[in-house]
């Protein structure tokens, strides 16, 4: 299980400009807490910032990590079956796969990842209650449009990068 990827983090394309700020806070977040959910706008980052705080924070996690893209996800009760795939969980007869899930996870010190979740709240927030209770070594960093409402979830919206000042030639850093 140790060293599982999200597939963004072999070689991003282009550098990551502007977020360091961001990236320190969510890291932190998850250091402190078992459940953080990146929000913001389409667009604004968010994977691109979870797949950073991954490659900062990997280490951290005896397990490692795993990070599954949900946008493709269109049914809620789709949402255990394509996270025990990306564990490579097997469904045992007369076990249902958010058991089986829990009971893996509950022996496990990973960081779960859970991607452009928007869609699915419900699913994604009993989903990531049932972990959180059955799992005390597991954290799980969500990203989507909007937060899921646990009350042990704690959120960090990301806000639109800055444009460039008209007035410095080399342009401003946004403080996220």
């Amino acid at each position: 299980m140790a060293g599982v990827k999200h597939p963004a983090l072999a070689h991003a394309l282009t550098s990551f400009v502007g977020r360091a700020a961001a990236i320190d806070k969510v890291a932190g977040l998850l250091a402190e807490y078992r459940l953080v959910t990146v929000t913001g706008p389409g667009g604004v980052g968010k994977t691109r910032l979870a797949d950073e705080v991954l490659t900062r924070t990997a280490d951290r996690f005896a397990d490692g990590i795993c990070a599954v893209e949900l946008s493709s996800v269109q049914e809620p009760a789709l949402v255990p079956p394509a996270i025990a795939t990306a564990l490579g969980i097997q469904q045992a007869a007369g076990v249902t796969v958010t058991e089986a899930l829990s009971a893996r996870l509950s022996r496990q010190q990973l960081l779960l990842v859970l991607d452009n979740c928007e869609h699915l709240l419900d699913a994604v927030a009993h989903l990531c209650a049932d972990i959180l209770l059955a799992a005390d070594d597991i954290r799980i960093l969500v990203t989507s449009r909007e937060p899921l409402g646990l009350p042990e979830e704690v959120r960090y919206r990301l806000p639109p990068l800055a444009l460039p000042s008209p007035h410095h030639p080399g342009g401003t850093e946004s403080q996220a």
